[in-house]
């Protein structure tokens, strides 16, 4: 009887956590990204300007420590930061060596990609019309996936 009761309860949780790992991602604007990364003491550059129109951002965030840069685009459509993730997604099913800890994750409106080459960690974290992408040593992982964390795109 008591075995009945612990494996519906760890259907029942194992249910609870796929429908919230497949639920929608909040996404974040060039303004909001910049707010979350410069209360967590990095750098911002905003090079917006650089772009036609007003749909489209480009903000690099530089860690407090300089180990490492986040690129965070904001595009005019979906398609645009779709394109944009399988493209680098190629890029980097395509270098040699080898591959530790390599996630992909692909549900409802996000992509994940990310993993270890070569003493290189690389991510690349789409969610609706927004994409950030991450390559540094691995020896960051940590204080990557930490910011991931807070931003939302891990």
């Amino acid at each position: 009887m008591i075995k009945k009761v612990l494996l519906t309860a760890l259907v029942i949780m194992l249910a609870l956590s796929l429908l919230t790992a497949c639920s929608p991602k909040e996404y974040l604007t060039g303004a909001g990204f910049a707010d979350i990364v410069e209360r967590a003491g990095y750098t911002v550059d905003d090079f917006t300007d650089d772009f036609d129109g007003p749909d489209y951002a480009y903000i690099q965030a530089v860690a407090p420590d300089g180990s490492f840069i986040i690129d965070f685009f904001v595009a005019a459509s979906v398609e645009e930061t779709r394109d944009m993730y399988k493209e680098i997604k190629k890029e980097l099913d395509s270098l040699g060596g080898v591959w530790r800890s390599r996630i992909q994750n692909n549900a409802a409106n996000y992509n994940l990609y990310r993993g270890t080459n070569d003493g290189v960690y690389y991510v690349a974290s789409r969610i609706e019309n927004t994409l950030l992408y991450i390559e540094t040593d691995a020896e960051y992982r940590k204080e990557v996936d930490e910011i991931l964390e807070k931003l939302g795109y891990k």
